[in-house]
């Protein structure tokens, strides 16, 4: 059975980025979906019901803290996993955050190593 991992990112860099690195958990039966706004990513996660949710905080369509808190009052969703992926993370930002339910945060720019290792936990996956 897969598992699947959604990324959304507005930033086509950082969302190539992630997913490449992310993409090297495959041998895990791990599925890596993108989305680059955050309508696409709302309705990818209600479609796909990943384990894991990489978002980043401002997005077109939806940002990251409102697509989390309607996650975690949906019983079908809301043992997700969310990171949010953030460059700007004020107190403010940070409190709307964990408020929304957000499970843990990553500035950017991040450690590519530090994001598949965190995600790797997430889902339960030791180090071979």
């Amino acid at each position: 059975m897969d598992r699947h991992i959604l990324i959304a990112d507005d930033d086509p860099l950082t969302l190539d980025l992630m997913a490449d690195v992310l993409r090297s958990l495959r041998g895990h039966g791990v599925k890596v979906l993108t989305a680059d706004d955050g309508l696409q990513a709302f309705n990818l996660i209600h479609e796909m019901q990943p384990e894991v949710v990489l978002l980043d905080a401002e997005m077109p369509g939806m940002m990251g803290c409102d697509i989390c808190r309607q996650l975690k009052v949906d019983p079908a969703l809301a043992d997700t996993y969310v990171i949010m992926v953030t460059a700007n993370l004020q107190e403010s930002q940070r409190r709307e955050a964990e408020n929304a339910g957000v499970d843990e945060y990553i500035l950017k720019p991040f450690d590519i190593m530090q994001l598949r290792s965190r995600v790797m936990q997430a889902l339960g996956i030791t180090a071979r």
